[in-house]
């Protein structure tokens, strides 16, 4: 009948997600004309199968009459409009209190893929941003993010002591969930607040911290007690900067199985999860300083399934794992503040300055950029033009400046 509306959720069959599931759509129907909202639901094929046969039970039953929910919500928001129409519903259904609409319900979703995923350090994050936002407004929804509470949000953050990196690492998953719930059309993108003129999440940005060729002289030729705490904290430091910039949770990775005499590869953990295309293999090329650095604190267990580096992936979960982990940075970190404080060196030194370190100085030596982000494992070239920001030092731009001219013999003007 004319005016009348349909209502249905419907498998997007069409739109495979990282899991092998599809996205459950709301499907509205009205005048021959078709849109679809997103539910937040993924099905895997069968799943979709059983949960409409008599055989579901538990979680898929569970959905069934969540997803049976959100279709009587939308019958009831579409039959009482006068006159129907796709913009007058969508006020009025995504306005309603429901788990869709509840940012900490999404950050909730979230965190259980993550921790499904085993990213506990991703997961750990979307967890602090929760926690801060909380603090700040209990309850939350999309519809309420707008310009004007974020830049609430970040008054409160500075009123409170917090620096303007923390306020950006706490809103960019919010930024994360709230994309996502305009792409499964939970939300409108007519308002969204992450605009050049409206609201732009600040950087906070620190030059970034390298050691120039004299400091790592220095800090190379520091002689601690053999198999100290600080002897341990250099060596794992220098294998991180002789191995490409390699981040500690893939130094921790590596299995013995993937050293051959002269090198290994490895995909990085951070891009193995996100990135659609194949990840960068890295191709690391070992010295003989950093194949001493294996056989000093390698497991003396070199099956090819073994990790080389046996401190952190025992049994356990990755909650536990996560945990480990960040205490053997924490304490890397605490005794090269301490070897840095001896040798003259004023900076603050962690386990992440290997890597700046590293892309400093094969840009200092000339290699171009395309190369060091085949050596960093970037997939994409913009983030090694983000990454290298700052660490050119300023003795180097001097010279480029001084030199521009000397293919000119004449006496200056």
């Amino acid at each position: 009948m004319k005016g009348k509306a349909t209502f249905s959720y419907w498998h997007d069959i069409k739109r495979v997600k990282k899991d092998n599931r599809y996205p459950v759509k709301l499907r509205v129907t009205y005048q021959r004309k078709r849109k679809y909202y997103g539910t937040g639901v993924d099905l895997s094929t069968d799943e979709w199968t059983i949960m409409h046969s008599s055989e579901a039970k538990g979680r898929l039953l569970k959905t069934r009459r969540q997803l049976d929910q959100i279709v009587q919500d939308a019958e009831r928001i579409g039959f009482e409009l006068p006159v129907f129409s796709f913009h007058q519903f969508e006020e009025l259904f995504f306005n309603a209190p429901d788990d869709l609409q509840s940012v900490y319900e999404a950050y909730d979703r979230k965190m259980e893929q993550l921790r499904k995923e085993g990213r506990e350090g991703t997961r750990n994050n979307y967890a602090d941003s929760k926690a801060s936002l909380i603090r700040f407004k209990p309850k939350l929804s999309f519809s309420e993010v707008t310009a004007d509470f974020l830049n609430r949000y970040e008054k409160f953050m500075v009123d409170e002591g917090r620096s303007l990196t923390t306020v950006g690492i706490y809103l960019r998953p919010l930024r994360a969930l709230l994309n996502q719930a305009i792409q499964d059309k939970i939300v409108s993108a007519d308002s969204y607040p992450f605009r050049k003129n409206k609201y732009k999440i600040p950087t906070g940005k620190k030059g970034k911290v390298t050691l120039n060729e004299e400091e790592l002289a220095l800090l190379f030729d520091y002689r601690p007690i053999p198999f100290s705490m600080e002897d341990r904290s250099k060596d794992f430091w220098f294998f991180s900067y002789l191995c490409n910039g390699m981040n500690f949770k893939d130094i921790f990775n590596l299995k013995y199985q993937q050293i051959k005499e002269d090198s290994f590869k490895f995909v990085r953990e951070k891009t193995r999860l996100t990135t659609k295309d194949a990840p960068i293999v890295v191709d690391v090329q070992l010295n003989e300083y950093s194949k001493k650095i294996i056989e000093k604190w390698g497991g003396k267990d070199r099956n090819p399934d073994n990790y080389v580096f046996p401190f952190v992936n025992n049994e356990g979960s990755e909650e536990i794992k996560q945990k480990v982990r960040k205490q053997f940075i924490k304490l890397t970190n605490k005794y090269l503040r301490s070897v840095c404080a001896k040798i003259g060196i004023d900076k603050e030194v962690t386990t992440y300055v290997a890597r700046h370190t590293f892309a400093a100085i094969v840009i200092n030596k000339g290699y171009s950029i395309e190369v060091l982000r085949e050596l960093l494992g970037h997939t994409d070239i913009k983030t090694t033009q983000n990454y290298i920001n700052d660490i050119i030092p300023p003795s180097k731009k001097k010279e480029i400046a001084s030199s521009l001219l000397d293919f000119n013999d004449r006496p200056g003007l």
